[in-house]
Parts: structure tokens; sequence; C-alpha cells
């Protein structure tokens, strides 16, 4: 018989809303996978759900399979099944989350679809959300009156304070009347009577505040008035209320596993869950990989999720352990075990040395476990905050060090903290460049010899642009600024300036440069906890330091695009609390920004702008100035994370270079592209940028040049006329007015006329008769160029 007309013929079951609360069904216990949907539904979802229940409507079906214990794995349906659940669940000091029903709501607005009004309060949100459809969020200046009413202070914090849900109720039902749902589903008086008496008993045991705001003779009249509907209500749904459910047989799922196929081919099995889990909330390729990886090994799962608590989300860590063991497994590590895809997890699944070697690898302390405690104890420096923007950007970052931890290296020693942030944040290329010290790393011996080995390999990188040239804060203050110590009015021609540009836009550098202030204010919050904090981005602002509307808008002028560039940037952002940032508004009040001068990078002269700053060259100037110096601060704090690892070494081709510049003479210099300009290469670090030149300059707009362009794959060489140093493309009128000699040059000496972009005339040469080359053409050509 067909596989999924076997299926479908197993459609006739039902729950009772009872039996989804205790997990069990014909006396079997249900066991439902945390698959990273979201365990908890968004509010809305529950909150709906719970509606439309209440109303008698249909909320869809659930699939079962049986297995080998006993019990039925619960395939699809777990965000409904669990939301019935939390409605079951008696509230309690420990509770994460608590539905209520209120039993007076108020006007309803316009557009609303309730009838009843189930409110969700949850560890971060315990004051509840919008009674509106969309379930918003409260507000700020909401959020600090809610905390108010329930512990009698507004200085209270999520992110920092121990708050129990118990002891708040939804803010938005403060003038109704909101009662635990549980306490009505778990009701099981015979009569209306019966009914109230145990509503009354379960309602007196709610903490004073819920007490003295709602337990009066007025709701306490209009609990009795409704006593008959709500019984009536209660018992209904929960004698009569019916969720269909299906149960996919074992010998069906053990059918799948001993059949023989291709492993390239989907089996029925894989084909089923990927249908019923492309509907609904959607969910990616991982979170069906994860899936997988439960149902084949379902004896790791409740410890990868130990492993995983208050570290990463578990998918992505079973993920990164899955391909670490398989890595480590290869005889020669030059590259790291690519995604898993459901395939590669169903044939390790069917191969059982394979899958008892991954389980032990998981269940055994002194492998993973050790793995992860070396890699969590080596970034604790980094917020969570910018750990999960590595993990969620950049996560072979996090398969390089779980390697380097597997292979016994103490991470510390190693600067892993340094590491994990310079590729993060100055690598474009992850993939190849994690690959790189895979395999540059797999066999070093000692500390020493990793430590010397990675800077080798960042330098590498660097030149064969992996990773962008690093300028230290000497590097940018000597670029940048003039003699005077000010910023230079043409910055922005500098070499180091698309560094700078790119590090202004970096706000994890300013996260990690406050990562003490965060850490303080906000130890609770923790991004790995993806479920709990869904609707937290973060729990602070990022704050205009000059306030944005003081420019924003404002008439197009020079004086306001200076204010424009830095205005945005780190430079004039500081991560602070939302509540604070509120109150701060669109204001110059730099009063918290005085208590926490040190933390924030702060500078009193903040005080010395105003709103007419566009209009006053002297003040801009001073903003200016301001901006990079407190810039300067903030990097610094990042560079002496992984300054240790950057130690530049001059290529191979510098040494030609110098010989090509020793025969030439003639004033002849090395030059890197500037784009669109040249900038002359003065320290080590010029030289590892990809494009260098040897010219001699023969008039203000042209120039003799050899051109070396080198990556991983291939070099490229250019020699001949070309633009200034100080153009961004060459003169025509310079063509003009030597064309003559030009085209003699041209047919002497076989250069294609080019006469665009950056040449006048151009071929390729090998380094080798670059010397040669140069002092011929210089020779016929020295001061005729007009």
């Amino acid at each position: 018989m067909d596989f999924f007309v076997r299926f479908s013929k197993k459609m006739t079951n039902t729950f009772t809303l009872k039996e989804i609360s205790n997990k069990t069904i014909h006396g079997k216990y249900v066991e439902i996978p945390s698959i990273q949907r979201g365990l908890v539904w968004t509010p809305k979802q529950v909150e709906f759900l719970w509606d439309s229940i209440l109303r008698d409507f249909p909320i869809g079906g659930f699939v079962l399979s049986e297995n080998t214990k006993g019990s039925y794995d619960l395939m699809d349906g777990q965000q409904r099944f669990n939301s019935i659940q939390i409605g079951f669940a008696q509230p309690d000091k420990n509770s994460k989350a608590i539905l209520w029903l209120d039993l007076k709501p108020g006007d309803t607005a316009r557009g609303i679809t309730r009838k009843y009004y189930v409110k969700a309060t949850t560890i971060s949100h315990p004051w509840g959300y919008k009674n509106n459809d969309e379930c918003s969020v409260l507000s700020a200046k909401e959020r600090r009156t809610a905390l108010t009413l329930y512990y009698d202070t507004d200085s209270k914090n999520i992110y920092k304070d121990d708050i129990k849900i118990i002891d708040t109720y939804p803010y938005e039902s403060k003038d109704g009347f909101p009662i635990p749902l549980a306490f009505f589903l778990n009701n099981d008086a015979r009569n209306s009577g019966d009914f109230l008496q145990t509503i009354t008993k379960s309602v007196e045991s709610l903490p004073e505040k819920w007490q003295t705001r709602f337990w009066n003779e007025k709701n306490k009249k209009l609990l009795d008035n409704k006593k008959e509907k709500l019984y009536e209500l209660f018992s209904r749904i929960k004698s009569t209320y019916r969720v269909p459910f299906s149960i996919l047989p074992r010998e069906s799922i053990e059918r799948e596993a001993d059949t023989e196929m291709n492993s390239e081919v989907q089996s029925d099995l894989e084909i089923l869950f990927n249908r019923l889990n492309t509907g609904g909330t959607k969910i990616t390729q991982s979170d069906l990989s994860y899936s997988a990886i439960k149902a084949y090994w379902s004896e790791i799962n409740s410890k990868n999720e130990e492993l995983a608590k208050e570290f990463m989300p578990a998918p992505k860590l079973v993920m990164l352990l899955f391909r670490l063991y398989l890595t480590l497994e290869k005889p020669y590590c030059e590259k790291f075990e690519p995604q898993l895809s459901i395939k590669k997890i169903r044939s390790l699944a069917l191969d059982q040395e394979k899958k008892s070697k991954i389980t032990d690898f998981f269940l055994d302390d002194d492998k993973a476990k050790k793995i992860l405690d070396s890699v969590r104890y080596a970034l604790t420096d980094i917020p969570k905050f910018v750990q999960m923007r590595i993990l969620s950007e950049k996560q072979e970052c996090f398969l390089l060090l779980f390697f380097l931890a597997a292979k016994g290296f103490d991470l510390n020693k190693i600067n892993a903290k340094g590491l994990i942030l310079l590729f993060f944040w100055f690598c474009p290329d992850i993939n190849y460049t994690c690959n790189t010290l895979l395999k540059n790393l797999s066999e070093c011996c000692n500390e020493t010899d990793i430590l010397n080995e990675i800077r080798n390999s960042i330098c590498f990188l660097i030149e064969n642009e992996k990773i962008v040239i690093i300028y230290s804060p000497q590097d940018i203050k000597d670029g940048l600024l003039n003699e005077k110590g000010v910023l230079k009015s043409d910055f922005k021609r500098e070499a180091v300036f698309p560094f700078l540009r790119r590090v202004l836009s970096m706000k994890t550098c300013l996260l990690y440069a406050q990562r003490s202030y965060i850490d303080i204010l906000f130890p609770k919050f923790n991004p790995a906890d993806t479920i709990a904090w869904e609707d937290h981005n973060r729990p602070w602002d990022y704050d205009h330091i000059m306030p944005k509307d003081w420019s924003y808008n404002h008439s197009k002028s020079v004086l306001k695009t200076r204010v424009d560039f830095w205005r945005d940037t780190i430079a004039n952002l500081a991560a602070i609390p939302f509540e604070i940032n509120r109150a701060k508004s669109n204001y110059d009040n730099y009063d918290y920004y005085s208590l926490h001068t040190k933390e924030l990078f702060f500078d009193e002269g903040y005080r010395e702008l105003n709103t007419s700053i566009t209009s006053n060259e002297q003040m801009v100037t001073k903003f200016e100035n301001l901006v990079f110096q407190r810039f300067m601060k903030i990097y610094s704090e990042c560079y002496k994370a992984f300054s240790d690892l950057i130690t530049y070494k001059e290529p191979e081709r510098i040494g030609i270079l110098k010989n090509i510049i020793s025969k030439v003479g003639n004033n002849s210099k090395i030059y890197f592209i500037n784009s669109p300009y040249e900038t002359e290469v003065i320290k080590r670090i010029d030289y590892l940028h990809t494009w260098l030149s040897v010219g001699i300059e023969l008039s203000k707009n042209c120039m003799l040049s050899f051109t070396w362009y080198k990556n991983l794959t291939s070099n490229k060489y250019e020699f001949g006329l070309r633009k200034h140093i100080n153009s961004g493309e060459i003169d025509r009128n310079c063509y003009n007015n030597n064309k003559e000699l030009f085209d003699e040059l041209a047919k002497d000496f076989n250069f294609s006329i080019e006469n665009k972009g950056w040449w006048y005339l151009l071929k390729s040469i090998k380094p080798e008769e670059a010397a040669e080359k140069i002092l011929e053409v210089y020779t016929r050509i020295k001061d005729k160029i007009k």
C-alpha cells in the first residue's frame, strides 16, 4: 500500500484539551521535540489560538509518530500543543508564561476581531502586550508605568532584576479584571456555584498587588454575574472540544529504514516531514536539518539542549558539533565539513558505527562538553549580543574555535577572543579564511606554533584580500590628522579612509568597547535564548549624542555634509537604556552621559554644540574633532583585543619591486592604489595592498609606471604611461598635446593606445623585464612630456 495512503487513513483520532495538557493519548506519553521554529508561538498566535478554542473554531490537527520507547513523538503542531499546555499551567513563582482571561476588557477598538481577551505575560514581557490584533509591544513609558504598578518603583529592569511574572499582570488590563486562564481550565466543579467558589479560592492566592487592584466588591459582583456563562463555556470546551491527530505507525518508519535506496534520493519520511513543515510558521532548511537530527538521534536531544543552554540556540550548536566531528574524522583536515543536508544526516544515521561514535561524542563529557566549556571561557569578555551576531553572520568562526579546543589547545594563550573578533569585523570571505586556518594549523603541536601560524596566515590572507588591511589607532591618527593634531580638511583622500568608514558603521565595535557597561546594566539579557527574547532585539537604544535633528532635514550645505558624515556613526552613537534615550529624546541633555563619562567615552565638549551647528564652521570643526577622538577611544579598545595577532611581514614581491627601484633610480617610488588615487608606500602595512606600482613622475598629469596586481589565483602586470598619482583618470589634453610622441612610443615599444581610464599607453611585461623597460622608455621621453 502506498505510504501516503497508509498515512492518510490514520486521520481519525482526536485529543481533548485535557489530554493535550497532560501530554498523553491512549495512555501513552507524547514527547514534544523543542524544534527551533519557536517552541512558544508569538503572543499573537497564542492569544488568538485560545480565542479560537473558546469560540469553538477548529485549530488544525497534529501528527504523531510511534517511537521505540512505547510513546509518541509530536512531528507537527508543536506550537499549538505547547500553547494549549500553557493555558492549563497553574501560575507560580517559577512560571515563564501566564495566560490571563480579562473579564472586563473595556471598550473594543475598531478592527479588533477578538471575542475573548486572552492575554499573555512572559518573562521578557511581564507587562503583556497591547489589546490590538497585532499584540503590539508596549512603549517604554508604558513599561515603566507598569513596573511602578507592580513594584511601586520604575527602577526595576527585566534585564537586571529578578522579576517574577506571578507578581505582574497585563498592563492593558489594569482597568479590567484579568484572571489566570488556568483557574478556569482546571476547575472541575459540577455546577456554577462550586465553579465560582473554586475560582474565588484560586484568585485569593494571587499576590497582594493583584488583590488590591482587582479583588474588590465591584469585580466580585461581576464574577458572580458571569459565573453561569463562564461555567457553561469552560465545561463545554473541556468536554466537547476535540483536536484531530494522526499517527504515523512505527512499521512505516522501520520500513523506511530497511529500504535500500540511493542516499541522494529523499525518503518518503523526509518528503512527508518537509510537507508537514512548509506551512504555517516559516522555517529554514537548517531547522529541517535539525529536526532530522532529532528524529534520528533522539538519544542526544536533551544533552544538546543542555550544552546549548545560555550559549547558543540548540539547532545551531548541534549542526556545528556534527560538522566538527566529521571534520576531526578526516585523515587530512584541509576543509571543514560543509553544511549538512537531510540526505547526509540520514546517511550517517543508517551507518550504525558512525551513529554510535557521534552519539558518544555528544554524551561523553570529556568530548563535546569539554570543547564548549573551553570556548565559552575564551569568549567570556565578548558581549552575548555580539557573540550571537557572529554566530548568525559568520558561524564558521565558532567552528574554527571548536576545532582548536578539540585539539586541546588553550584558547586564551592563542587569543581566541581576538581571533574571532578580527574575523567577524574584517573578513569578507569567512569560509576561505577558516579553511585556510584549518589547513595551516592542523599540524601544529603547541600554542606557540599555533600563534605564529595564525599570525602568518592572517598576513597572507590580508595580502590576498581575504581579510581587509587592518590599521592600528596610530596609523589612523598619522593618516588623518595634520601636524597640529586636528583632522585634515581632505582626510577622505587618505589611504586609511576606507578602513575608517568601515569601522564607523560597525555597531558591534561600539558594543564591544562598552561591554563592561552593558554587562552591568543588562546581565539577564541573553539573546542565545531566542524564544524568551524573541521580541527584544536588544535592551538598549543607539542614542545620537549630538541629536540627529540638529542636521537632519536641514538645507544642503558643505557644513551639513561634514556633520552628516559623522552623525549616524559609532563616533556619535552610544548604547544606552531605552528609557534613558526616550527621556533624552532630541535634546542636548548630557546629565546621564556625565555620570558615565568613561563607560560611554563622553567628552564634556559636546555641551558647546547647539542647534545652529550646520551654519557655524567653528562648531562643525569642534564636532568633527570631538567625534574623531571619541572614535579613536572606541577603536583602540577593539584593536587591543586582536593587536597581538597582527604582524605585517614583507611579501616576496616587495623585494622584486625594491630591486627594480634600485636599478631604475631617477626618483622612482613604489605606490599603492588608493582609488582613484595612488599613495607612496611608506609603512610596512602599505606593502599588503594588492595593486602596487613602481612609478616615475614625468609631468603633473603623467607617470611612467610598472603596475603589479596579485591575488590568490593570478598575477597581472601592466606597463606604460598613465595618469598622475593625484588624478582620478588620464588628462585628454595631455594626450592631445603629446600625440605625436605617444604614437611613436606605441609603434617603437609595441604599446596599445588606450587614452582612457588610467592609461595613455599600455602593454604587459614580466617583473624581470620591468627595470630595463622603464629605463629604456624613460631615456626616450625624459623632459619631453608637455
